[in-house]
């Protein structure tokens, strides 16, 4: 939540109750995910340009290593607690391509698992851990219009396993398909989508057969900033941001 003009993590109940602030301090924290058994979270510290992890009240902050790699962002727990993928710039942290990474928690070595001049984000496992799902622009062959009338290349979703092979392109459009989520139970992947500029829409696509199917209908300025899934795979979670002119969020 953005309090003070800065980022910070909180907890709260389902119901919406009992909001509790986890983080305190002048930095920004960014992207938080749970672990698989509930105790810990996951957050990226972008003043700080690390990752980090403390228990799910807040206490025992800890930095996570990532060696040589700075300004890791979206980060994701692994299913079986074991990895944490996520994004960042190759070497110059102020390069705007991505690539996704994976930090082993145990030994803390990082391993790269993309290396691409375009953009490659969001990373979301798959439930049984063999695979990741991610954002990426890198398909010349899919375009979007900008307001302007110039055309920047398209935002598609793809899959490879989670050693960086077998690569595939799941969307194919010449829309900004945006941070995928896989459901719990494998079947279905969550994510937005978008003309630029336009509403973001909030859609969820079957793994198997590959048919987007829309669950929204914004108008007026709306952007979807972060989804996740129930943990029953009957219900999606996320933050929706509208524009204000008056205020410019």
């Amino acid at each position: 939540a953005l309090v003070e003009n800065r980022w910070d993590i909180y907890t709260m109940d389902i119901n919406g109750k009992n909001v509790r602030r986890l983080t305190q301090g002048p930095d920004n924290y960014w992207g938080a995910d749970w672990s698989p058994d509930g105790n810990r979270i996951v957050v990226a510290d972008e003043s700080a340009r690390k990752l980090a992890v403390m228990d799910c009240d807040g206490s025992n902050f800890q930095w996570l290593p990532t060696g040589e790699v700075s300004f890791p962002l979206q980060p994701d727990w692994s299913p079986d607690g074991t990895q944490i993928a996520f994004q960042a710039p190759a070497g110059d942290p102020f390069k705007t391509n991505k690539d996704i990474f994976v930090l082993d928690l145990s030994t803390g070595v990082v391993r790269r698992l993309t290396n691409h001049p375009e953009r490659d984000e969001t990373p979301s496992w798959s439930p049984d851990g063999q695979w990741l799902v991610f954002e990426s622009n890198r398909d010349p062959k899919f375009w979007v219009q900008l307001p302007d009338g110039k055309f920047a290349r398209a935002s598609d979703l793809y899959i490879m396993y989670t050693q960086g092979n077998n690569l595939r392109n799941l969307t194919q459009s010449t829309l900004n398909e945006w941070l995928p989520a896989w459901s719990p139970d494998g079947t279905q992947i969550a994510f937005t989508r978008a003309a630029w500029g336009g509403d973001q829409q909030l859609y969820v696509m079957d793994v198997d057969e590959g048919r987007p199917h829309r669950l929204t209908n914004f108008k007026g300025g709306y952007a979807i900033m972060r989804l996740s899934w129930s943990p029953d795979s009957q219900h999606l979670l996320f933050s929706l941001n509208v524009w204000d002119e008056k205020i410019g969020t």
